[in-house]
């Protein structure tokens, strides 16, 4: 039931996250957006690619939404960095990828 009244408001998310950062994860690039849940807030993560797209000169890039779950604190989530929403699309138009951070003391969003 949690699972689908986030997803009523999925597009507030998707809009929330356009004016800010995404994080990078394994294959696909997640949104991570903190619901309200008192001392320890669950995580609505959206991951997503980002494309350029072809064959139609009035769009120029996809925006395909991959699942959407609840992360809650028992579940592990690979992230590899973060990094505006605003260059993700500037790289992904020019053909580039973000570098990926793999370090270990990287930061994380939980």
């Amino acid at each position: 039931m949690k699972r689908y009244q986030a997803s009523l408001k999925i597009w507030e998310h998707i809009d929330w996250a356009v004016g800010g950062s995404v994080w990078l994860g394994e294959n696909d690039r997640c949104l991570i957006v903190e619901l309200p849940g008192g001392e320890n807030p669950a995580h609505y993560i959206i991951p997503f690619t980002l494309e350029r797209w072809k064959g139609d000169k009035r769009a120029k890039l996809k925006m395909r939404v991959r699942s959407a779950f609840i992360r809650d604190s028992g579940d592990r989530v690979a992230t590899f960095g973060q990094v505006k929403f605003a260059t993700l699309v500037d790289l992904t138009l020019k053909g580039k990828a973000p570098r990926r951070n793999s370090d270990r003391n990287r930061k994380r969003p939980w």
